[in-house]
């Protein structure tokens, strides 16, 4: 194993040691198990292309390094620079290439040299013609990738586009990018920490994160958590949409902060959208849009959120959905209702606080434990003959601070302790 070095500032063509660095990514010989580093701060007018497969003992790094001590450096600190402009792939796995890390990387101004689509980050080509073409096991890591560009109005030009299971996009700045910020397919992807802002920028419209499935590559067990979302400049599309509804289950989405533009009549915007079989959507603040979580497939559970300035808080599908569980969330000024599930009879919602919402609960299932405050009707009947429950409060719960989306419950709060039981389910609060 050995350390390469990049430093596209020097004016030889270099050997690729600390002492004399190679000038251009286009020197570099790619051998698993080496650490491929570009001097933090200088900018980079060609593209990092992976064409040789890491391995799991040993993988393939490529980041910054100090340009005194000459250690590789991280945490968005002295990121290595790439300009974009002509390029479709400014950092990229060539094929079917395994086990890469790009970590500390600033990417902007990707453009597709003014004619194709192109995109900041792209892991592997394709998900089934061939299989090959898939990328595994790759990390995302640290980066800041903005300004991608438009070049072909009404396709997808994204900030991240992947195709492989087990990959990883952790701690990165996406912001100002055509159309989504990361799009990908792919079974257990690992989604964390991300800062993903002014999307859909383009003619096309995007989401933050997209994750798709098809029969070749499945969108299981994708973990998405501690991303602060915003798409509350442009009204389309969501925050989130995990998945798809014949090829993907498991997902869990937690701990995301997620705004929306105030719902104006867009044909999808949604903060969250989990749509595979058994998702379980926990612990997010969803603001704006006209649904706040949105759970297309059956044994969905939504518990712990706060959503926001709504039309719709929390819906259930209304065909596929069977068995949904929402329970232990707040749900305010909702337009319309608060939480929504209108055909099925095993829908359950219990110990939800609804502040200000035209309706609060309007369902075929069966409640018990929710709170009432401000709102102008408490329960209404979707289709049949719903069960309500007994332990209904209707006073001010009592919220720390109303004006914060984050809300949290004072001490003396009516709604402590008094809704009914759920085995295996905690209250945030």
């Amino acid at each position: 194993m050995a350390t390469i070095y990049i430093n596209p500032e020097v004016s030889g063509t270099g050997s690729g040691t600390l002492n004399d660095p190679y000038k251009s990514w286009t020197s570099v010989t790619w051998v698993a198990g080496n650490v491929y580093l570009q001097k933090g701060g200088t900018t980079s007018m060609v593209a990092v292309a992976v064409n040789v497969t890491g391995t799991q003992a040993n993988p393939i790094i490529v980041g910054s390094y100090d340009g005194v001590t000459g250690a590789r450096v991280s945490g968005g600190v002295n990121r290595a620079r790439i300009n974009g402009a002509g390029m479709r792939f400014p950092l990229r796995t060539n094929g079917g290439v395994n086990y890469v890390t790009f970590d500390n990387f600033e990417v902007f101004g990707t453009d597709g040299g003014g004619t194709q689509t192109c995109r900041a980050c792209m892991l592997g080509s394709s998900a089934i013609t061939p299989p090959s073409t898939t990328s595994s096991n790759c990390v995302l890591s640290n980066c800041w990738l903005y300004d991608v560009k438009d070049p072909v109005p009404g396709q997808d030009s994204n900030g991240v586009q992947f195709f492989g299971d087990n990959n990883q996009f952790l701690n990165n700045v996406i912001e100002d990018i055509s159309c989504d910020g990361i799009w990908g397919q792919g079974s257990n992807s690992i989604i964390t920490g991300n800062t993903i802002r002014r999307v859909s920028r383009g003619t096309t419209r995007g989401d933050c994160i997209q994750l798709f499935a098809e029969t070749g590559l499945r969108n299981d067990n994708a973990y998405i958590a501690y991303n602060d979302l915003d798409h509350s400049d442009v009204e389309s599309k969501q925050c989130i949409i995990s998945g798809d509804a014949t090829y993907s289950s498991g997902s869990v989405i937690e701990f995301n902060t997620c705004r929306m533009a105030t719902y104006a009549g867009a044909i999808q915007t949604t903060c969250i959208m989990a749509e595979g079989q058994n998702s379980i959507v926990r612990n997010n603040v969803c603001i704006g849009g006209f649904m706040g979580i949105y759970l297309t497939k059956g044994g969905g559970k939504a518990t712990g959120n706060i959503v926001v300035g709504n039309t719709i808080g929390i819906q259930q599908a209304p065909t596929g959905a069977a068995g949904g569980l929402v329970a232990h969330n707040i749900c305010m000024n909702s337009t319309y209702l608060g939480i929504q599930a209108d055909s099925d009879a095993t829908f359950k919602a219990n110990n939800n606080i609804l502040v200000s919402c035209v309706n609060g609960i309007g369902l075929a299932g069966s409640e018990d434990g929710n709170a009432f405050w401000l709102c102008t009707t408490n329960k209404i009947a979707r289709v049949g003959s719903p069960t309500y429950g007994s332990r209904t409060v209707t006073t001010d719960p009592l919220f720390v601070d109303p004006t914060r989306p984050w809300l949290g419950l004072k001490p003396g709060s009516p709604c402590q302790s008094a809704g009914a039981y759920i085995q295996g389910a905690k209250d945030r609060f």
